[in-house]
């Protein structure tokens, strides 16, 4: 039986076949502890048939090729606990390929081995206080307000990161921010004005508003996202 090369058939139904192996619904984008991940190792569908990413380990031409229809193609979803370079760690030309991403904005983004870190530093220290304290009701009160506002000042760097390079996305078509679950690490407060002040500390506010198809997901009530809205981009309320 003779073989037929891919790269003799001409480029448009190539493009074709591309789209077929890598084109879903949606794609959730999940964080990894290898070094190596990239979005095309790490992401599975939400629908029932996953990409057919080994194409993209065929040669460089045909990398490139589908690498451009994965892109442009899909609806990128980043989880929890992923990262917008969890999408494209090596290859910022990636960048100006995206077309349509979805992101979560959950106190999980502070992993729970870090909130232990700093619990247990934190530790050490009451430790020696305690044993010059006489309030010990107000101390206990004092170093829960203290994690709690440390936690969330932690969070919210982690947020501005994850925003900072929604400025280089050149080709956004589609974005959707989802704020069901933005809550502080503990959960005892809302953190949406917080993250809205996020957005507009990094100067992308009016860059993300600015999607033809921008939406704000997941808020309670109309004048929560109203709020965000007014935060984000500084505008009068």
């Amino acid at each position: 039986m003779s073989t037929f090369h891919l790269l003799n058939l001409p480029k448009e139904l190539r493009l074709d076949i591309f789209t077929i192996c890598f084109v879903r619904d949606n794609i959730l984008v999940s964080a990894s502890s290898d070094a190596k991940n990239t979005a095309e190792d790490s992401s599975q569908s939400i629908a029932s048939v996953k990409p057919y990413i080994g194409v993209l380990g065929v040669n460089r031409q045909i990398r490139d090729e589908a690498k451009t229809v994965y892109y442009r193609g899909n609806a990128f979803v980043l989880g929890p606990l992923a990262g917008i370079h969890h999408l494209f760690p090596s290859d910022r030309y990636a960048f100006s390929l995206i077309r349509s991403l979805t992101i979560h904005f959950s106190p999980r983004t502070l992993s729970q081995k870090v909130r232990e870190e700093v619990r247990h530093g934190y530790r050490q220290r009451w430790v020696e206080e305690s044993r010059y304290e006489e309030n010990t009701v107000q101390a206990c009160q004092n170093r829960a307000r203290l994690l709690h506002n440390t936690e969330r000042r932690m969070l919210e760097t982690i947020w501005k990161m994850r925003v900072l390079d929604l400025a280089a996305m050149m080709s956004l078509k589609s974005l959707y921010l989802d704020l069901e679950d933005c809550y502080c690490p503990t959960g005892c407060c809302r953190m949406v004005s917080a993250l809205g002040k996020c957005i507009l500390e990094m100067n992308v506010g009016h860059k993300l508003s600015a999607v033809k198809d921008f939406q704000v997901r997941g808020t309670l009530g109309l004048s929560e996202k109203l709020q965000f809205v007014y935060e984000m981009t500084d505008l009068p309320e």
